[in-house]
């Protein structure tokens, strides 16, 4: 058997890839990739799964994905990197932010990278701050802010949703940027899993 005809038949032996996303990556260009993935790869089935990054990583080692796209912390060095962003601060145009008084946050609950991010970021510039709002919904997060509940860390790429206006992004101290990588519950990626990963990796600047 030729090179290529191993291959392509390791292809041909996974006919589905479990894939969990964070809810954030569902507003990116990554469902663009996916649609042309699932075009050329039209005998696996790709069934998609949300949750934040650490119920992904629970999900992973029960066997309930099969592989992950997530956010990591700044220091954190688990999992194949696929790039790196930058993580903005969002609020309605209308709030006005007084940092001289407790800032209110929209946040998705404990666990959440961007979350300890934030907390972490507001705590080193000695900003005092509350929880105005935490749900584990995204689209719940972008619906308080607009609703006025108060601000948001969260990934740069959101700018370029259109469930991000009309928010903007306030005068806030700055965020060490965050990695989204790829994860799965194996020592080593499938084959499929492997041209997922480069795709995403070349539509996405790292």
């Amino acid at each position: 058997m030729t090179e290529f005809s191993s291959f392509q038949k390791k292809l041909e032996t996974q006919t589905q890839i479990r894939l969990g996303l964070t809810e954030d990556l569902i507003l990116s260009d990554l469902p663009l990739l996916l649609r042309n993935f699932r075009k050329q790869n039209n005998k696996t089935q790709v069934s998609l799964i949300t949750g934040l990054s650490h119920q992904l990583r629970d999900r992973l080692a029960t066997g309930d994905i099969d592989l992950m796209f997530g956010m990591q912390a700044p220091h954190e060095t688990h999992g194949t990197l696929l790039w790196q962003e930058s993580l903005r601060w969002y609020m309605h145009p209308e709030e006005i932010l007084n940092k001289e008084k407790s800032i209110p946050l929209v946040v998705f609950p404990e666990g959440s990278v961007t979350r300890r991010i934030a907390l972490e970021t507001l705590n080193r510039h000695k900003i005092r701050w509350h929880i105005a709002f935490c749900s584990d919904s995204l689209s719940a997060l972008l619906g308080a802010v607009k609703a006025g509940y108060g601000c948001t860390l969260q990934p740069g790429f959101l700018q370029r949703s259109a469930l991000a206006s009309p928010i903007v992004m306030p005068d806030l101290p700055e965020s060490l940027p965050v990695g989204f990588v790829a994860l799965n519950n194996k020592q080593e990626f499938s084959s499929l899993e492997n041209m997922l990963i480069q795709a995403t990796k070349d539509a996405f600047p790292r």
